[in-house]
């Protein structure tokens, strides 16, 4: 971020909360005329660095601290990184506010899903390109969330460990398959299921028009401006296609009763709902990271490739160039593009690395965007925040970044 009189301010807060602290870290191009003159809280979550020109500036934080606002904070717990030019505060949170407002982060997260069947109850979902529309609410019976990918693997585990009981068994739990009922609408993490054969008019399949995706899935298209919209597995009934939700857009509509409560000549508020592809590997990230305790995760999609290692989850935070509101459920991770840095990790060749790390294949919409956010983080960051050089994750040079719960940040 760039001020109005030319001087470089970044900076980034971050709520602890199992020490109770919120950290402040930022760095401001100073000319050496210029100095930092006081410290000051205008309200529990807004701290202002006011300097010798009369310029102030002002970071919002993401947990109110422990001072009786608005008063100064005092200087001496501002700490100097000579190396990095950069300054850090650390003050103590609100405990009152925090018991109030907080609770267990990894409990939170476990219970998230972007866009679920509750929260559908009369909408019309768009293609993203051309805005015609998919699906209306008014077509559908029906709107169930889809067990998480987890559900598959008991699913296959059951199957080859089942009891010798084979002639009562569900045909669909042979196959693994759930299928959407007619006129149903299942929400997956990353995807709505439906039978194309509901849906005929809106959407059809590549197997139409002799196009195949990679070989082995279908591609799904809009039917009106032929936009790759989702995917059709021949492995499973060709009647169902998943739809990615980075590729709609969705609108929910709420009706405003009159004061009488009736609901002639009411009007409508439209809320419209966006999933960012990147969050499909947010997800992805956090059901690995929270159910099966993995940290280090190799991203790949077409020839490229990224090392991920978890740091912590559901941390809350404020960020250069963003809005004053306090970005929650953010996972922060340490990163490396460097393909030997990757190739020695992933081989272990200093024996320095003992992590399991998952190897994890992304749609290409989906790598670019999840890369583009991770590295714009570290980019609008201060310089003592940007790198760390930890020997003890198998390699030096790695980067930190941050990956919000679908917002769109930039």
């Amino acid at each position: 971020m760039v001020s109005g009189n030319g001087l470089k301010f970044l900076y980034y807060a971050e709520y602890f909360q199992f020490i109770q602290f919120v950290t402040i870290s930022f760095q401001i191009d100073l000319d050496p005329k210029v100095f930092i003159t006081e410290l000051y809280l205008a309200t529990k979550t807004t701290l202002e660095i006011h300097l010798s020109s009369s310029k102030v500036y002002k970071i919002p934080l993401p947990h109110q601290v422990d001072y009786v606002a608005p008063d100064k904070v005092p200087l001496d717990l501002l700490i100097y990184d000579t190396k990095n030019d950069c300054f850090t505060v650390k003050l103590r949170s609100n405990k009152n506010f925090q018991k109030k407002s907080m609770g267990n982060p990894l409990l939170e997260l476990s219970k998230i899903q972007v866009q679920n069947a509750k929260n559908f109850k009369k909408f019309k979902i768009f293609c993203l390109n051309c805005d015609s529309i998919i699906i209306d609410s008014e077509d559908i019976d029906k709107v169930l969330d889809k067990p998480k990918e987890l559900w598959y693997e008991l699913l296959d585990f059951w199957y080859c460990h089942r009891p010798d009981i084979s002639s009562n068994l569900n045909p669909k739990l042979n196959q693994s398959v759930l299928k959407p009922p007619k006129d149903s609408l299942l929400i997956g993490s990353y995807y709505f299921q439906l039978n194309k054969s509901d849906f005929g008019k809106s959407i059809l399949s590549d197997s139409n028009i002799g196009k195949i995706d990679n070989g082995s899935n279908n591609s799904v298209l809009c039917s009106n401006c032929k936009t790759k919209i989702g995917f059709q597995n021949p492995k499973e009934d060709l009647d169902m296609v998943s739809l990615y939700k980075w590729s709609l857009k969705v609108t929910h509509i709420n009706t405003i009763p009159n004061a009488d409560g009736t609901l002639n000549n009411t009007l409508n508020k439209i809320k419209i709902d966006l999933f960012y592809p990147y969050s499909h590997a947010f997800n992805i990230l956090l059901d690995s990271t929270v159910n099966q305790s993995t940290r280090c995760f190799c991203l790949s999609s077409n020839n490229k490739q990224i090392l991920l290692f978890v740091s912590a989850i559901g941390s809350e935070i404020t960020l250069t160039n963003y809005s004053k509101e306090c970005i929650s459920n953010t996972i922060k991770v340490f990163f490396t593009e460097d393909n030997n840095n990757i190739e020695r990790i992933l081989l272990n060749k200093d024996n320095k690395f003992n992590q399991n790390i998952d190897t994890i294949d992304l749609p290409q919409t989906v790598f670019a965007d999840l890369v583009k956010v991770i590295k714009t983080t570290n980019s609008i960051i201060p310089t003592s925040c940007k790198y760390f050089n930890g020997s003890l994750l198998g390699c030096n040079g790695w980067s930190f970044g941050l990956i919000p719960c679908n917002q769109k940040l930039f």
